[in-house]
């Protein structure tokens, strides 16, 4: 599974919208569906910011064959 694709999984049994998460973690609601259909890179903060919200483990992507999903730079 992809960061992205657990995003969405997370957002969704957390019974949250894409545009709640995103006001939670100051990104559009466009900008977090581009996250969860892997169409878009995502930096280290807002990566951070996501993972404390949704109880993601960024540690299963920063050691993955995904880990370019997750830019050093925010």
């Amino acid at each position: 599974m992809t960061f992205g694709e657990e995003v969405k999984v997370k957002r969704i049994k957390k019974g949250m919208t894409q545009e709640f998460v995103g006001r939670l973690v100051g990104l559009s609601q466009p900008y977090i569906a581009q996250i969860e259909s892997n169409t878009h890179d995502v930096t280290l903060t807002y990566a951070t910011r996501l993972a404390f919200l949704l109880d993601i483990d960024l540690n299963d992507y920063v050691h993955s064959p995904y880990r370019k999903q997750v830019k050093s730079h925010g």
